[in-house]
């Protein structure tokens, strides 16, 4: 698999997010009844960071796990959107990694 501009416009995507939601899920650890935003959080990091990994290998078997994982990130941040803006970031981050994902997936290979 050759490294498109969807794919390489996919990696950019996942490291920002992944950093994003890094600093979502520290930032709520210090409010209290954020649980399920932080390991959302947390979560998609992961996801994110395997996806870029897989990706630099030509493996895109991470896509649809790491769509899935930025969507409920980004439903859940949004909801804190509106008094904390490192949620309103992370949120976007999410959504446009969902979209590269979705771009990276659509690649027949």
């Amino acid at each position: 698999m050759t490294l498109t501009k969807e794919i390489t416009d996919c990696i950019e995507a996942c490291k920002a997010c992944a950093d994003k939601c890094r600093s979502c899920a520290k930032e709520c650890e210090t409010h209290g009844k954020m649980d399920l935003c932080v390991s959302l959080c947390n979560d998609c990091a992961t996801v994110c960071d395997q996806h870029t990994e897989g990706l630099a290998k030509s493996d895109q078997s991470f896509a649809a796990s790491c769509i899935s994982a930025c969507n409920a990130c980004a439903v859940e941040c949004e909801k804190g959107a509106d008094h904390m803006n490192v949620c309103k970031d992370c949120a976007s981050a999410c959504r446009k990694c969902a979209d590269a994902c979705k771009a990276v997936e659509a690649i027949k290979v």
